[in-house]
């Protein structure tokens, strides 16, 4: 059995903390199907005509912490859905991949049904539900619970400044979640990116210069002066025009890049601005400024593949010396069973104990983690943002 609760009926900042029972049969079940590290997902969502996969939020914690902290997308009725899952091969990441893992904005794995008031019985087999079910059919009561959870609509953060948010979130495929998250990406808005976008601006007018001097026709001249809704791609994009400058009949023929980058060599516009450097730069001191010579050249050369060479060397020493000092696995009839931490007395009588809904400052004190203290903070401190 798996039983989820919250302290409070309602929340008031967008996120809750959930804590969690469960029977000890659960835990003898789970140790004979030797998981090393079962997780809880706890998935909140809003149920019926109202649900969208884009306002899930997912949460995965290690069973033995006995609770952890979800948010919510919107406000409205909303359900906590909680399962205890594993990786049947015990591969944390690869778990992780498969219940968390995005693709264009929204959940990679649909795990729950149309309406979200359940778990889809399609997804299943990820986390050895229908294994078990093969040797006890009781475990799929134990291994779920859901509850239902109303979120008022002003515990969520206010938005954003629209003309701020094409800036911050500029280098960020998805909407921040929180305002602490929206914080962050603030700090490196305005403290690393000027420089690099500076940069990326000169990069940009270069590239289509070189373009225009080329002989290429019909510049994009946008990703000039739209640097947020364009990106450097398609300053590329003039280099692959087939209209081009000299003759115009090559315009009416199809050409493949490779050829259009050699007739660029051929155009006089560039022949000229090469020319003009090459004048420049002999006419000049800049020359000597630089220490361009041959000398410098000889000896930047020498020293790469020095460098090269000696980075090889240490490399093939490492991988030999991996090979050497890595253990010999000892067959499976010597192995000494160690006891899982899940399985230690302490641990069955905390997760068993029915003594109310958990919350951080009620935990004993040899419970009170780094990592459950950062989310006890970042659930009152941050709140999220409404989708």
């Amino acid at each position: 059995m798996l039983k989820i609760q919250i302290k409070e009926p309602s929340t008031q900042t967008g996120s809750i903390c959930v804590s969690w029972y469960v029977d000890p049969k659960l835990l003898q079940l789970l140790d004979g199907l030797c998981v090393e590290k079962p997780y809880v997902l706890l998935i909140t969502a809003p149920t019926g005509d109202r649900y969208d996969i884009g306002k899930e939020q997912r949460t995965l914690a290690p069973l033995k912490d006995g609770m952890s902290y979800v948010s919510f997308a919107t406000d409205g009725e909303n359900v906590i859905h909680a399962v205890v899952v594993w990786d049947y091969k015990q591969d944390e990441k690869e778990l992780k991949r498969i219940v968390l893992r995005k693709y264009c904005r929204e959940w990679n794995r649909e795990l729950l049904d149309y309406n979200g008031e359940k778990i889809d019985s399609r997804w299943r087999e990820y986390w050895g539900i229908i294994d078990v079910e093969e040797q006890d059919s009781r475990f799929k009561q134990y291994a779920t619970d859901s509850l239902n959870v109303p979120v008022p609509a002003g515990c969520f953060a206010k938005p954003a400044p629209a003309w701020e948010q094409p800036w911050v979130n500029l280098w960020f495929q998805e909407p921040p979640i929180n305002e602490c998250e929206y914080d962050k990406r603030r700090l490196w808005a305005y403290s690393i990116q000027p420089p690099i976008m500076f940069l990326n601006w000169i990069l940009r007018v270069s590239l289509t210069l070189i373009a225009l001097l080329s002989g290429f026709r019909q510049i994009n001249w946008t990703p000039v002066f739209h640097l947020l809704s364009n990106g450097i791609s398609e300053t590329l994009e003039n280099f692959k025009n087939p209209n081009y400058f000299w003759p115009k009949s090559w315009g009416k023929t199809t050409l493949g890049s490779c050829a259009r980058m050699q007739l660029v060599t051929l155009s006089p516009p560039f022949l000229l601005s090469i020319i003009g450097s090459i004048w420049f730069f002999e006419r000049t001191d800049l020359k000597t400024s630089l220490f361009l010579t041959a000398e410098f050249y000889g000896k930047l050369f020498a020293t790469t593949a020095c460098l090269f060479f000696i980075g090889l060397i240490l490399w093939s020493i490492i991988k030999t010396m991996r090979k050497v000092i890595k253990p010999k696995s000892t067959s499976p009839s010597h192995r000494i069973p160690a006891q899982r931490d899940y399985m230690r007395p302490e641990n069955v009588e905390f997760l068993s104990s029915h003594k109310g809904p958990r919350t951080y400052s009620t935990l004993p004190r040899q419970r009170k983690t780094v990592q459950l203290w950062f989310k006890d903070t970042k659930a009152r401190r941050c709140k999220p943002f409404a989708r």
